[in-house]
Formats: structure tokens, sequence, C-alpha cells
């Protein structure tokens, strides 16, 4: 396996953080 660069792991978990922090937002609004 070769080396990933940290700034590609960084921006990798930033997108999967900030669609789930969306999902997550969306799911809230459905409950009020």
């Amino acid at each position: 396996m070769r080396s990933v660069p940290v700034a590609d792991v960084l921006y990798a978990l930033l997108l999967v953080g900030g669609f789930a922090v969306l999902v997550l937002c969306l799911r809230g609004l459905e409950r009020l």
C-alpha cells in the first residue's frame, strides 16, 4: 500500500463529517 498524504485523509474526513452533520440536521428538522 502506498502512503496516503495527510492532507487527503483530512479532506476525506472533512467531507464525511460535513455530510454526517448535514444528515443529522435534516433529521432533526423533520422531528420538529
